[in-house]
């Protein structure tokens, strides 16, 4: 089985494809799938996901919705370091995209068999919001100071 690179869903981070090759003579399950989501400054949980049941026929590529929730929170970022590097990506004329790790336990069951293999990699997406958006968060999380007097 070869797992491509995931790609978020049009500007939309928390939906990523996946697309998964099996050229095997046997269909595999996976019987779940749980990612964890980390911002490179501090290597920092920002968030998680969990898919269940999907099936990966023999010789055949499969494509599959994985929903996963981003969640920042001050108390993770007490010294701003995130949010301020997200504003200075994602305010910039022309954006920038942001960068982050995923680390992904997959269950993969063949016949009776369960394994559970982890695939940690790097990811690339588009600012998943736009420059107005993007201020009013930081407006309403107290951070107007970051986006200058403008704000």
């Amino acid at each position: 089985m070869y797992f491509g690179s995931p790609h978020a869903r049009g500007t939309n981070p928390d939906l990523v494809v996946f697309r998964v090759l099996n050229p095997n003579y046997i269909g595999v399950k996976l019987v779940h799938v749980n990612a964890e989501i980390f911002y490179p400054i501090n290597n920092t949980v920002i968030g998680n996901g969990s898919i269940f049941n999907v099936n990966l026929p023999a010789h055949a590529n499969t494509n599959f919705t994985f929903p996963f929730a981003l969640d920042y929170s001050r108390s993770k970022d007490p010294n701003s370091a995130i949010i301020i590097d997200i504003a200075s990506k994602c305010l910039a004329s022309p954006q920038g995209n942001l960068k982050i790790t995923y680390k992904i336990t997959v269950a993969v069951r063949v016949f009776f068999i369960t394994i559970s293999p982890t695939i940690s990699n790097p990811m690339t997406f588009a600012c998943p919001v736009s420059a107005t958006e993007l201020e009013n968060i930081i407006q309403q999380i107290g951070l107007s100071s970051i986006i200058g007097s403008g704000a």
